[in-house]
């Protein structure tokens, strides 16, 4: 099958769609495809033209090189160093242990907008939670956007090292999201990233809170009668994190912002926010007669009217209902009034 596009401008837009709606014989995860779209290229050439800067004060600076597309560090290292000595060369200016794929993006990312929950779902999910989230920070500054992104990836990696050495019983990766999430909450996100970004490496201050913290929440993650795992999934296992209490020595004070400057990144996604309220605002029973409406008509799908009855009853339940589940509402909400649907609660 041959798919010819006649404008130039379309390709970028057209043909992950194609690898997304072709993907039934050789299996391509979620992030592989979105990883295509805007921001990732940016980041990943801003990865390609940076170089960060040398941890023992020297001039031997390297790259931290974001592998947008699995395989494409080795593949970048073929055809750039053809020769030993140039692969040599490669390796020390690229070294492998500086390189991060998507996946291990999202991990950084959400458990610093202090989502350990979200990252404990597994790698897919948590990259589609960060991804949503990130393709909606229109105003940022994509290269300061790096720089933090390192400094995560680094304290992320000083973590994993403490986890290790403690010897920890399993579950190292929920520990390890748990207890950078709970620095940052604890710390009200004031660490400095850049400071980090600077050193490439973590100030002895920060371990030292870092080992404590990881004790703390090996003993919170295991005290309960739940799977551990699935436990780590629940946002009630965040919550009472939180209101765990956990001394902040003032000597890490020197690792904080300064002056103005203050790294404010909402978790929230915008959209789902938005969708949200549009949701709440419309009522209960407005989306029970919706279900019912669609039911009668034998309109959209199955699936839609199982959500708007859903939506009926986290509202009357006055629970908050998710992002996904209302941009989903949303959307059955506009799909719906082109068929006709005037939310007239009398209708039958």
């Amino acid at each position: 099958k041959m798919m010819v596009l006649n404008d130039e401008k379309d390709v970028s837009s057209v043909v992950p769609k194609i690898s997304e709606y072709s993907n039934t014989q050789n299996k391509v995860q979620l992030a592989d495809l979105k990883a295509n779209e805007s921001p990732h290229p940016e980041i990943q050439a801003i990865s390609n033209s940076i170089l960060a800067p040398d941890p023992t004060g020297g001039s031997h600076q390297t790259y931290w090189f974001y592998e947008r597309a699995r395989g494409s560090y080795e593949e970048h290292r073929n055809l750039t160093a053809a020769t030993q000595a140039k692969k040599r060369e490669y390796d020390a200016l690229r070294p492998k242990r500086q390189k991060f794929d998507k996946i291990k993006f999202g991990k950084v990312w959400n458990s610093y907008l202090r989502l350990p929950h979200i990252v404990s779902l597994g790698a897919q999910k948590n990259f589609a939670r960060f991804n949503d989230w990130l393709r909606e920070q229109k105003e940022e500054d994509w290269t300061s956007f790096f720089r933090k992104t390192v400094a995560l990836l680094i304290l992320w990696n000083e973590a994993e090292r403490i986890v290790r050495r403690q010897k920890y019983k399993g579950y190292h990766h929920n520990i390890v999201a748990y207890s950078i999430s709970w620095l940052f909450f604890l710390t009200e996100s004031k660490i400095d990233l850049e400071k980090i970004w600077q050193r490439q490496i973590v100030a002895e201050s920060l371990i030292e809170i870092l080992e404590q913290i990881t004790l703390v929440v090996n003993d919170h993650i295991r005290n309960t009668d739940l799977n551990v795992t699935e436990y780590c999934k629940k946002e009630m296992c965040w919550d009472k994190l939180k209101n765990t209490t956990f001394y902040i020595p003032e000597k890490i004070e020197s690792e904080y912002l300064t002056g103005e400057r203050q790294d404010s990144f909402d978790s929230a996604i915008p959209s789902e926010s938005m969708a949200i309220e549009f949701c709440k605002s419309k009522g209960n029973q407005s989306w029970y007669a919706l279900a019912k409406w669609l039911k009668q008509r034998d309109f959209l799908t199955p699936k839609a009217r199982s959500q708007s009855f859903n939506m009926g009853r986290c509202l009357q339940r006055n629970k908050e209902p998710s992002g996904v589940l209302s941009k989903a509402c949303s959307k059955i909400w506009k799909d719906a009034k082109i068929r006709g649907w005037n939310d007239d609660l009398e209708q039958n």
